[in-house]
């Protein structure tokens, strides 16, 4: 994603442009209806771009599509967040992400690759921040209605139990939604499992 890894970085990243971004990689290698893999962030991405272009379907990674509790959580802290105390706050975020759960070696990966800057982070969650309440849940609800009435397929991976009040909220939203749960992976499921999470691909792929 911008300003992630070796990708350069854009002036702001409001989520829309970045999964018009991705369509633009994907008609650029030549596919057509691709499954979407994402994880945190990425998989509200992921899902963008399944209500806006075809896709075969959608992996999500750990990132609950209800957006008001996070949203909450965010403004709270707005102050700290953009200000000098953002280190401090991130440290909250990061403590709830369950890494120590982890094996050893997944948590070194993840320590060794570990770069947070502070304007990634509020630039990535910009709209959370500053779109009014109404205006927030309204383009989640026009997002998963699109991706609804298309009919794509589409699989929750959550590293713990999310809670029967947000899986009946999936299945009201996507009925077409398929939820795994693997508990101990904290947000990484995919690093905890990762043989499991390749084996788990294998079905998806098909879908295309």
């Amino acid at each position: 994603m911008p300003g992630h890894g070796e990708s350069p970085p854009w002036p702001g990243y409001d989520l829309e442009p970045i999964a018009d971004a991705v369509h633009r990689a994907v008609t650029g290698a030549g596919l057509c209806s691709p499954v979407l893999v994402g994880h945190s962030a990425g998989g509200v991405i992921a899902t963008i771009y399944a209500a806006r272009y075809p896709a075969a379907g959608v992996v999500n990674v750990d990132q609950p599509l209800q957006a008001e509790p996070f949203a909450g959580l965010v403004r709270s802290l707005a102050g700290p967040l953009r200000g000098p105390g953002f280190a401090q706050v991130w440290e909250q975020f990061e403590a709830s992400m369950g890494i120590g759960l982890l094996p050893e070696d997944r948590q070194e990966l993840l320590r060794s690759h570990r770069h947070v800057r502070q304007d990634l982070v509020t630039g990535y969650w910009r709209e959370v921040l500053d779109e009014p309440p109404a205006e927030l849940a309204r383009k989640i609800a026009d997002g998963l209605a699109a991706v609804r009435d298309a009919k794509v397929p589409y699989l929750f991976v959550a590293g713990h139990d999310p809670g029967q009040e947000y899986l009946d909220w999936m299945n009201r939203e996507l009925p077409q939604s398929e939820v795994v749960v693997w508990p101990g992976g904290g947000h990484f499921p995919h690093l905890a499992q990762p043989g499991r999470f390749a084996e788990l691909l294998a079905e998806p792929a098909r879908w295309a």
